[in-house]
């Protein structure tokens, strides 16, 4: 479904005609007439992406990396199984942090372990592999997982959408706008345009945390991403 917003439109004459025109970075001393509009698509996301990842603890920083590195071995495989190959699985955080603990007797904290934290960022150009991809991670007992966003993998069709749509709409008030004031358009002498999109949809390490203690999948769906598209005219009117 579209929807079209309309912006403020500017109409701005000449000396001639007891206005002033718009001042901008070159010179611009004719009438003009200034419009926007905004052009809106929707599209289905066909790119998945979730970061999580596995929290280890351990007396000494050897074994503390040692575990984790065993148990992020289960996630590599639990991911191949999966049908999620190595190359769409990269490693974004790997961190090894001692562990402090309050002793009363000192009145100071003192080291009490270490912990290692080690997060891939896996995506999938399939979304119908996700459920499959958040139980293989679930069903080896990963312990960190942020969120899961949906993106376009290449958005640039349904930004050219309503990009067409913006223009359109943007003509037709340029004209509804100068049949009403009398004057005439001549041209197009500058053309702007700026995009926005609605956030793609996510599930938080909340829902995430939770599925891993049942050791259940959430649903999980896609949805829809909204494209928007403003575009500006300035027309020399006379």
């Amino acid at each position: 479904m579209k929807h079209i917003v309309l912006t403020t439109v500017a109409l701005i004459l000449g000396a001639c005609q007891g206005a002033t025109t718009t001042t901008h970075t070159h010179p611009s001393d004719f009438p003009q007439l200034t419009v926007s509009a905004t052009g809106q698509s929707t599209a289905t996301p066909d790119t998945a992406t979730i970061t999580a990842g596995v929290l280890s603890r351990a007396k000494n920083p050897t074994d503390a990396m040692q575990i984790n590195s065993q148990k992020m071995e289960a996630v590599f495989s639990a991911l191949k199984n999966a049908g999620i190959e190595r190359k769409n699985i990269t490693t974004s955080n790997l961190a090894l942090n001692p562990n402090y603990a309050y002793n009363r007797e000192t009145g100071r904290n003192t080291i009490d372990g270490y912990q290692t934290s080690n997060q891939v960022t896996i995506r999938s150009e399939d979304i119908s592999k996700v459920g499959a991809m958040v139980e293989a991670l679930v069903s080896v007992g990963v312990n960190q997982v942020n969120n899961i966003k949906f993106t376009l993998k290449d958005p640039e069709g349904a930004r050219e959408e309503a990009r067409l749509e913006a223009i359109s709409k943007a003509r037709n008030k340029a004209e509804t706008i100068a049949k009403a004031a009398g004057v005439e358009l001549i041209k197009i002498r500058r053309i702007s345009e700026g995009y926005t999109s609605s956030p793609s949809p996510s599930y938080d390490r909340g829902d995430l945390a939770m599925a891993s203690m049942e050791r259940a999948v959430p649903p999980i769906s896609a949805g829809e991403q909204d494209i928007n598209a403003t575009v500006t005219l300035i027309y020399e009117i006379k």
